[in-house]
């Protein structure tokens, strides 16, 4: 189990990650619909799924994180044991961005 201390950004690596939200908003609670998966991240962005799905991964094994009113939330997560991966709500331009640095590089 993780410590309280860690769900919590602290002023100096807010700075650092991507934020959403005020420090002190209310905390928002997502279904698991409202998640994305990289075939509807795909149709959004009109991006090739390889490529969304192949970014999506990257990012997971990265954890990469981001600020979603002054807690610590990941861009991708895993919901269950065999349901995939999914895109958090808040985080469709991270992986906009990432994707575009990507092509960037080729």
């Amino acid at each position: 189990m993780k410590a309280v201390y860690d769900a919590f950004l602290s002023k100096t690596k807010e700075e650092k990650v991507p934020t959403i939200g005020t420090r002190h908003g209310s905390p928002i609670t997502y279904s698991k619909d409202d998640f994305l998966t990289p075939r509807s991240v795909a149709a959004k962005l009109k991006e090739p799924i390889e490529n969304v799905k192949a970014a999506m991964k990257k990012l997971q094994f990265n954890r990469a994180i981001f600020g979603l009113n002054g807690r610590k939330a990941n861009v991708v997560v895993t919901l269950g044991s065999n349901h995939g991966i999914y895109l958090h709500p808040m985080a469709l331009d991270i992986l906009k961005e990432y994707l575009e640095k990507q092509k960037a590089k080729a």
